[in-house]
């Protein structure tokens, strides 16, 4: 099994969103890298009065992102702003 895990949380701190990538792999041997290209992505979004709450509480720190500018250039991009 391979996870890839992210959290975020908005700038007003009132989202919260997980974001998990998971594949699996045949057999128990270890891998680098999964077997095949097939995976589960969910995304889960919370509404809460206080995002950084609510993650401390379940245990997960969400960190500030050390790159300030990452909004920006996905606004340039003409991504969709984060929630």
């Amino acid at each position: 099994m391979h996870r890839f895990t992210r959290h975020w949380i908005s700038k007003e701190n009132d989202r919260a969103i997980t974001l998990l990538f998971q594949y699996e792999s045949a057999g128990l041997d270890f891998r680098q890298r999964p077997d095949n290209d097939k995976q589960f992505v969910a995304v889960i979004r919370y509404k809460v009065p206080d995002a950084a709450a609510y993650f401390s509480e379940v245990k997960i720190d969400c960190s500030k992102a050390p790159n300030n500018t990452v909004e920006r250039d996905a606004l340039k991009s003409g991504a969709r702003p984060s929630p």
